[in-house]
């Protein structure tokens, strides 16, 4: 019983090897390959300053990092602040700005824990908002989300790069297009007093300020926001953002 099945099968497969082997021979062809090449684009991004004393933009790197101002800035001094994007990608870009201000203390003062300092109720909070339309006095062109974060060291705020009435997200243009400066050019200026009640006085002297800005930038063919408001934009920068 076994050999004849195992006969069938041999059977069966010289059967097929002659068919397999009788199509070789009808005439045929090749045809040449088509190779198709698609070259993915590059979404490059870099953030811009003037220099003190200078003119021209340059490039935030590993040499210059940012504008280090004089250590004797007063109240109700205006500093001058210019800082701008530029695609140097070669698709058009959406682009957004996290800007992080902090407080840094003298040597051997305590660190000031900013989610207590201005906790939400306390009329260090109802200054806050002062603060940041002071030192972020953003153009047209920059839209400030409403919603900002305060962690321990810093207050984090979003600034999204839109058209001019603030009705839509920007595109910029790919090979070297540059927003428009995000701060004003009559610069930025330390409030000098406040609307609001605060604990902000002499204690301060010898403090200072850092405010960092990092740029994002994400691509905008294909990738139009489903609302054009703050939550579709977050919506498009949600896979660049820091969690």
């Amino acid at each position: 019983m076994k050999k004849k099945l195992i006969l069938g099968i041999t059977a069966a497969s010289l059967v097929l090897t002659l068919a397999v082997a009788g199509t070789l021979m009808l005439f045929s062809d090749v045809s040449n390959t088509a190779n198709n090449t698609v070259t993915l684009g590059k979404v490059k991004i870099e953030l811009q300053e003037i220099k003190l004393g200078e003119t021209t933009y340059t490039t935030i790197d590993d040499t210059f990092k940012g504008v280090d101002f004089p250590d004797n800035i007063v109240p109700g001094d205006t500093l001058q602040k210019h800082a701008k994007v530029k695609n140097t990608g070669n698709v058009p870009v959406y682009v957004a700005v996290k800007a992080e201000l902090s407080i840094t203390v003298p040597t051997g003062e305590d660190a000031i824990d900013l989610t207590t300092y201005f906790k939400a109720g306390t009329k260090n909070s109802d200054a806050l908002a002062q603060i940041l339309e002071d030192l972020l006095p953003l153009k047209g062109e920059w839209y400030g989300a409403s919603d900002y974060t305060i962690t321990k060291d810093a207050i984090i705020g979003t600034f999204y790069y839109v058209s001019q009435d603030q009705s839509s997200l920007a595109v910029l243009a790919k090979d070297g297009a540059l927003t428009a400066d995000i701060f004003p050019t009559n610069g930025i200026t330390l409030p000098k007093e406040f609307t609001a009640a605060s604990e902000f006085d002499n204690s301060f002297e010898g403090y200072g300020l850092s405010l960092k800005l990092t740029a994002y930038a994400v691509q905008s063919d294909n990738n139009a926001p489903e609302t054009q408001n703050e939550a579709g934009w977050a919506a498009v920068f949600s896979s660049v953002f820091p969690k």
